[in-house]
């Protein structure tokens, strides 16, 4: 499978209207996709995903630790671990 551009990174997706590239995108257990990613996750995932990098080196975004955290951010950033683990094995 051929590698996706830069525009998922850079945000300059050249994919058509139907958020469709004209080669596969992704693929999930060897069956590929060509529908762009990007257009699979919404704004305030893609906020968590950038986040979960910071979580992991321990900077939190209030004031205290951990505990200090909103339930809801802690629960995103397990969950985005957890699916990590399953990926990395």
């Amino acid at each position: 499978m051929q590698s996706p551009p830069d525009c998922i990174r850079k945000g300059n997706c050249t994919c058509d209207a139907s958020h469709r590239a004209p080669w596969p995108r992704w693929s999930i257990d060897g069956v590929s996709h060509q529908t762009c990613p990007r257009y699979l996750v919404t704004e305030h995932s893609w906020s968590l995903l950038r986040l979960y990098g910071h979580y992991r080196r321990g900077i939190l975004p209030f004031q205290g630790a951990l505990f200090d955290q909103p339930h809801r951010f802690v629960e995103a950033m397990e969950i985005i671990g957890n699916h990590i683990n399953d990926y990395d094995g």
